[in-house]
């Protein structure tokens, strides 16, 4: 799942049938290299008194739709002062567009997005765009050393389309957000991203 695709998905809970907000920031944890929770804003009028900040932690979600994000119950989520994030966690927002080097200096380009896996949440790919016309390219995350204040610092051979013989990947342009991971008979991994 693609980490742009959930900014803006509306949350409810199962209990109340209530849209308790929508997801307003992404986080992740660079360590562990997952994401761990998702920042909820209510909308509110010009003269309403505006909503204390709720995080969403993964380990509640219920479940992630194609049109939103469910949890059994509102009581699940945390009131945090605004703009304050949980301990360790690095906000989306605020990586995207982070330069991306590799290990030897060489810029390859910015953040774009994040791919996790939307069963374990877990971070599969970052993606790094190039520039306006030059594409964009996945790297997947065991070849990442370091998201930091400045950069995010890849391997040498992140780019490199041999470097993981084992797996391929495709992504295909779609209107609905999905992965499908398979291995063939040689035990050739090959996963399908559709965005």
């Amino acid at each position: 799942m693609n980490a742009k695709s959930l900014i803006g998905m509306s949350v409810f809970s199962i209990d109340g049938g209530k849209n308790v907000g929508s997801v307003e920031r992404l986080l992740f944890s660079p360590e562990e290299m997952r994401v761990t929770a998702f920042v909820v804003t209510s909308r509110v009028g010009m003269m309403d008194e505006p909503e204390p900040q709720k995080i969403l932690a993964t380990e509640k979600v219920r479940a992630i739709g194609q049109d939103a994000i469910t949890v059994d119950s509102e009581s699940l989520l945390d009131i945090t002062a605004d703009g304050e994030l949980p301990a360790g966690a690095v906000a989306f927002d605020q990586v995207e567009k982070e330069r991306v080097i590799t290990e030897s200096g060489d810029h390859i380009g910015e953040l774009s997005s994040l791919d996790f896996n939307e069963h374990d949440f877990r971070l599969d790919y970052i993606e790094v765009g190039r520039g306006f016309l030059s594409g964009s390219n996945l790297i997947t995350v065991d070849n990442v050393i370091s998201v930091g204040e400045d950069v995010i610092v890849v391997t040498d051979r992140a780019l490199d389309p041999l470097a993981d013989d084992d797996t391929d990947v495709e992504i295909i342009e779609s209107d609905v957000d999905d992965r499908v991971d398979e291995v063939d008979d040689d035990g050739k991994e090959r996963t399908t991203i559709f965005r």
